[in-house]
């Protein structure tokens, strides 16, 4: 299968190239511009790739019924109502324009997930460098066609999803002649149970898919996304606070500045330790190749002519002298010359 690259902004995300690594700040602003500044700030310093935030507008993105089960009373005035949480957090295209100049400046890239058609018509017009869709909209084919068409590069979470819906959200975009994708393995449960992360879905998707497959992260703490870059997630998208006891519903599960910056920091170790997959030894190991392995020497003084036994040798470092494969082939045969304990055996000392 041919694999396929995605450029979004300066770098190409795929196999063979860097973790692509995004600090999800999400709706963690809890509203406040000036906190989600601070977001890009410290996403920024902690060696992330790319600041992501939430853009849609309540009306559209939920019944006013729908009642949340997480904890979003300290953003709503007390209510349970998902309508009001999305409000009280609902960025205007203002602000998103805001914090898209505030993130060129920091050096950043700056993407959001998007929910309805008239946010992508916007954010196209502001040249935002991707969209993103978010596992609940998976299944959302019209606004997958409708961002496709904008030709640039879309990336689809895969939580809640089947295989087949994956593949169906996938043929959508490509029926609109778009193939910039990237598809993020994802749980969305908050957090999720360690049993139900199931990281071994990242290679069902690497062989199902020829796009770069990631993984977008739920779980408490940063073993699990470390995990997955060790099995090649190409990008790892991670929720992102300043303080675990700021009020919202998203905060006690995300990662802090202290955690980005060892999971970035521990992603590019695992990208250099990742390897090639080629089986040989490194040149460091080359190095060690003669005082590492063994050879065949003599274990005690034997003359010209005289038959080997398994008496006359041993097998011992360094790697002097005939291999210890060949052990047997020299037991029963005869020496060419005088040879004393310790001498490396060589097949020209070998009568053959």
């Amino acid at each position: 299968m041919q694999r396929h690259e995605v450029k979004i902004g300066g770098d190409i995300i795929g196999d063979g190239h860097p973790t692509f690594i995004v600090a999800e700040a999400g709706i963690n602003h809890n509203g406040d511009i000036a906190l989600a500044k601070k977001l890009i700030v410290q996403a920024k310093e902690a060696g992330a790739n790319a600041v992501k935030f939430q853009a849609f507008t309540a009306e559209k993105l939920c019944d006013l019924d729908l009642t949340e089960t997480k904890e979003v009373e300290s953003l709503t005035g007390g209510t349970k109502s998902s309508y009001d949480m999305y409000k009280a957090v609902e960025l205007s295209d203002d602000a998103i324009i805001e914090l898209n100049h505030f993130a060129q400046k920091e050096g950043i890239l700056f993407f959001v997930s998007v929910f309805d058609e008239e946010r992508v018509d916007f954010l196209d017009s502001i040249d935002i460098s991707c969209f993103k869709i978010s596992s609940g909209d998976l299944t959302h084919i019209p606004l997958l066609r409708y961002v496709a068409r904008k030709n640039r590069p879309v990336i689809i979470s895969t939580g809640l999803a089947t295989l087949s819906e994956v593949e169906k959200a996938v043929r959508s975009i490509e029926e609109e002649g778009n193939t910039d994708i990237i598809i993020l393995h994802c749980t969305a449960d908050y957090p999720p149970k360690d049993s139900e992360i199931n990281l071994a879905a990242l290679a069902t998707l690497n062989n199902s898919f020829p796009y770069p497959i990631g993984y977008s992260d739920h779980s408490l703490g940063i073993e699990i996304p470390l995990a997955a870059a060790a099995l090649r997630a190409t990008m790892i998208e991670k929720h992102f606070t300043l303080d675990h006891s700021l009020d919202g519903p998203d905060h006690k599960m995300s990662a802090d500045t202290s955690q980005l910056k060892q999971l970035t920091s521990a992603v590019r170790r695992i990208e250099l330790a990742r390897g090639n997959a080629e089986v040989c030894p490194t040149d460091s190991e080359r190095k060690l190749v003669f005082s590492g392995r063994r050879g065949i020497k003599v274990a005690r003084p034997i003359n010209a002519g005289e038959e080997l036994t398994l008496g006359h040798l041993k097998i011992v470092k360094p790697a002097s002298g005939i291999s210890p494969e060949f052990l047997m082939e020299l037991v029963g045969k005869k020496v060419s010359v005088n040879m004393d304990r310790n001498d490396p055996i060589e097949w020209d000392h070998v009568i053959t």
